[in-house]
């Protein structure tokens, strides 16, 4: 196998780096000892630039071609993406969840036999009608002081149907969603020995 160039990115089927060889994974390396690839690499990768520099990190994410593709600028080393995503109202298309439902209602009326002594209406029953007094003519009766045998019931009324539509109020919890393409995990490769990479 010929010699590769200083800085070649290689894959392998493999979980090791072979001699002259270091797995792509952000390491740090001595400026000192490695000054021909820091001199190719720089601080594009991270390091301080004065005593190291840094490889690389391939772990998780895959190389793409830096340029202007699609309006996107992806400059030189630089690093981006997520593998996974959380929509905002702002990505949602405009919608309604729309929702109705139908109702009915019935009330039944009770009376008593017994004889009546308010003509007041509330918490009160329908009773046999009492002699008139004053301004007033019984026909109700408290319910507590009525014997229940004595309580009738007259039927009662039933209202129309009511429909109803309208919008739902706001739900979800807002996880996130994976967007991870299928992939399988192989093992990048930077040459650390090899020949000086000429320049056209």
């Amino acid at each position: 196998m010929l010699d590769p160039y200083l800085g070649e990115i290689t894959l392998y089927a493999f979980n090791f780096a072979p001699p002259g060889w270091a797995a792509c994974n952000g390491a740090l390396l001595q400026i000192n000892q490695y000054q021909a690839l820091y001199s190719l690499l720089g601080t594009t990768y991270g390091g301080d630039g004065v005593n190291t520099f840094a490889l690389p990190d391939l772990r998780g994410c895959f190389p793409i071609h830096s340029g202007l593709p699609n309006n996107q600028n992806i400059s030189f080393g630089k690093k981006g993406g997520q593998s996974s995503v959380t929509l905002t109202e702002d990505q949602l298309p405009s919608h309604t969840h729309p929702y109705g439902f139908t109702a009915e209602a019935a009330v039944s009326i009770e009376t008593t036999t017994e004889e009546a002594w308010t003509s007041d209406p509330e918490n009160n029953i329908l009773a046999t009608p009492a002699e008139f007094l004053g301004n007033h003519f019984p026909i109700y009766k408290q319910p507590a002081s009525v014997d229940p045998k004595n309580v009738k019931q007259l039927g009662g009324v039933s209202g129309g149907s009511i429909e109803y539509s309208g919008d739902t109020q706001a739900t979800g919890l807002g996880n996130s969603i994976p967007i991870m393409p299928p992939f399988l995990g192989l093992n990048f490769c930077i040459a650390i020995e090899g020949a000086y990479p000429p320049h056209q």
